[in-house]
């Protein structure tokens, strides 16, 4: 079992071009498993179909476990994937002796935004509060 990692914003922002690297390759492998779903081919034989059949999931599962393996490594930086749609990620950190959780979205160049640990992305509020009180 991981222990939760705080960061400050500062040490946020410093590993964010490692989570927007992993953050890339896993929208892209979902976007791959997406895709691969939404295939459907009908076959004259049971030979080919069996053959395709096997390749297909064959693709399928090393795609799932390559998904999984890249959750891990975001993980394992101590990141709470929120959406992988939208790329957006929370990190834990302190404020005012509770935790709260530092937001980013893919896109965005630095932490500029925070919320409560029991809200989400859409009250997320602007980083500049947290920085004039610390």
């Amino acid at each position: 079992m991981l222990n939760k990692k705080y960061f400050s914003v500062e040490e946020a922002n410093r590993i964010l071009p490692k989570i927007k690297y992993g953050l890339l390759k896993l929208m892209k492998i979902n976007r791959a498993i997406e895709v691969l779903n939404s295939v459907s081919i009908e076959y004259e034989d049971n030979y080919s179909a069996l053959v395709n059949d096997v390749r297909i999931n064959k693709t399928f599962h090393r795609l799932y476990y390559n998904l999984y393996k890249e959750i891990d490594n975001i993980l394992d930086l101590g990141v709470v994937l929120e959406d992988l749609e939208l790329g957006i990620i929370n990190l834990y950190s302190m404020y005012e002796d509770r935790e709260i959780f530092l937001c980013w979205r893919l896109g965005e160049k630095r932490i500029k935004f925070w919320h409560e640990i029991d809200e989400d992305y859409f009250n997320r509020k602007p980083i500049s509060i947290l920085l004039k009180n610390l």
